[in-house]
């Protein structure tokens, strides 16, 4: 037996205005997006934020990649990052906080596993 994922659905609501690279029409495949590992994915919002003190983010990854990288965080257009989660070469996750001073939470696993 297996098991078999639903398609891709979209949020019910988003305050999402632009998105790279663009969405596509529904599919049957089981990714709802899939990069070339060169290329990266931006969703942006003309709406502020503001001050997060609560907040969540949420990702699909599967890769066997070496190479490290951001995954999912938010920036502004000046290149500050806060709430950023990222892969190292060794496959832990961490996910860098600016709450005054910056803080890095670290993964004892890895996850590069292409699972």
């Amino acid at each position: 037996m297996t098991a078999s994922r639903p398609p891709p659905r979209a949020p019910a609501s988003s305050s999402a205005t632009a998105a790279s690279p663009s969405p596509t029409a529904p599919t049957t495949s089981p990714d709802a997006v899939s990069l070339d590992g060169t290329a990266k994915a931006t969703a942006q919002s003309v709406e502020s934020d503001g001050d997060l003190q609560t907040f969540s983010l949420e990702t699909w990854v599967r890769t066997r990649s070496t190479a490290a990288g951001a995954i999912i965080g938010y920036s502004n257009n000046i290149g500050n990052y806060d709430r950023l989660l990222c892969m190292d070469g060794d496959g832990h996750l961490l996910l860098g906080l600016y709450p005054g001073a910056y803080r890095i939470l670290t993964t004892a696993g890895s996850y590069n596993d292409g699972q």
